[in-house]
């Protein structure tokens, strides 16, 4: 135990390809409980951090376990799971946002569509994550968004004009992608919304 945490350190003695989905099914049996502290119900916050074959490596699988409940707390529901290894984009975004400006960034890339958006009330960024997501399918993308055709392609052509009309290149597009994440990521902070703040100011 150390303060209110509740500290596990399992030891693997069978095959090391399965130890994610016993753990997983361990979790699932333990958030269908009433799960109590004292006589106090307690929201679970559960990390499981990298698996390490060497005990000597403990410290490195504790310090991500710790960094995989940082992140949920940032993320809330765009994170859905409890395992280091399954974070992959936000942990990059989290190492980013403690090393460099990461609203800077974003802005480099989101600036025009999220001051737009917020100039016209309108769905440009909702609709830039939805088309990469449905990886340039028009027709699975208006499908998505409850739109017509022309309602997306119109909004298409915005996206053109204020990201360029190579923003679906390969190298272009990963970057919006990531960025996107990155927005999301900020705005998701307890401190407020401050990408927003600092594009409009």
């Amino acid at each position: 135990m150390k303060r209110d945490s509740l500290i596990f350190i399992f030891l693997n003695k069978r095959n090391s390809s399965t130890w994610k989905q016993r753990i997983r099914e361990g979790i699932e049996k333990l958030v269908q409980q009433d799960f109590k502290v004292g006589k106090h119900k307690s929201k679970l916050e559960l990390g499981v951090g990298k698996y390490v074959e060497d005990l000597t490596n403990l410290n490195l699988s504790y310090q991500t376990a710790i960094e995989t409940i940082r992140i949920q707390n940032r993320c809330g529901q765009q994170v859905m799971s409890y395992f280091y290894d399954d974070l992959h984009i936000y942990r990059l975004i989290s190492h980013l946002n403690r090393h460099l400006d990461l609203n800077e960034i974003v802005l480099e890339y989101l600036e025009p569509v999220i001051c737009y958006d917020k100039k016209y009330n309108g769905k440009l960024m909702e609709t830039l994550k939805t088309y990469l997501a449905c990886n340039g399918s028009k027709q699975e993308t208006a499908k998505r968004l409850f739109v017509v055709r022309q309602t997306l392609y119109h909004r298409i052509e915005k996206l053109e004009k204020l990201l360029g009309d190579d923003f679906m290149n390969h190298e272009k597009r990963l970057a919006i992608e990531f960025m996107l994440h990155s927005y999301e990521f900020l705005l998701s902070s307890k401190q407020g919304k401050p990408v927003e703040q600092e594009s409009l100011s």
